[in-house]
């Protein structure tokens, strides 16, 4: 029988190192099948892999082997770093990218829409500072128990006071009356 706390690293090839541990879900778990958690020690990537009908306690070293046998590593195509690879999502990694170059993506997705909507953003506040308004809010509404929270943007032509914009929040049907910030334009 293995220890919970089994743990191994295995030499993959000269580049590649797995570091293998017991997922606590099959010990923890009545009648969860027997899993594994591996890691690619040079690039973090990980997944886990489980034998179906072995339980935890029947489990043995040559299990774990064998399932770090039937796992297949492959390169990233755009960095060469090695990874596991992955079937069913190809729907959402098309180019079958490592984590860390999709990562590269979605920031660089996530900075060009952010710029994008700073620049809105500005027009916006500009628009309205040229109509006499001095003061932006920004409030995130908590409806009480009717979905989800939303936010409102409001200007206004003098600072808000705490009082005011608490019956503000309230009159908008927010149950919470702190959850704002006050941008002078």
């Amino acid at each position: 029988m293995l220890a919970k706390d089994f743990a191994k690293t295995v030499v993959h090839d000269a580049e590649t190192s797995l570091t293998v541990a017991i997922s606590p879900c099959c010990w923890m778990y009545p009648n969860y099948p027997f899993q594994i958690q591996v890691h690619i020690a040079e690039t973090g990537d990980h997944t886990i892999t489980s034998k179906k009908g072995l339980s935890f306690a029947d489990a043995t070293e040559a299990d774990v082997d064998e399932l770090v046998a039937s796992l297949s590593i492959v390169r990233c195509p755009r960095c060469q770093s090695p990874m596991f690879e992955r079937t069913g999502n190809e729907a959402h990694n098309p180019d079958k990218l490592c984590s860390k170059c999709i990562l590269a993506d979605l920031n660089e997705q996530y900075e060009v829409a952010k710029k994008k909507a700073e620049e809105k953003q500005q027009k916006e506040d500009a628009k309205m500072k040229a109509q006499g308004y001095t003061h932006r809010i920004n409030a995130r509404i908590h409806p009480a128990a009717t979905g989800d929270d939303y936010q409102v943007v409001m200007y206004a032509s003098r600072r808000p006071t705490n009082a005011s914009m608490k019956a503000q929040l309230r009159k908008l049907g927010s149950e919470v009356f702190d959850d704002y910030f006050i941008t002078k334009l």
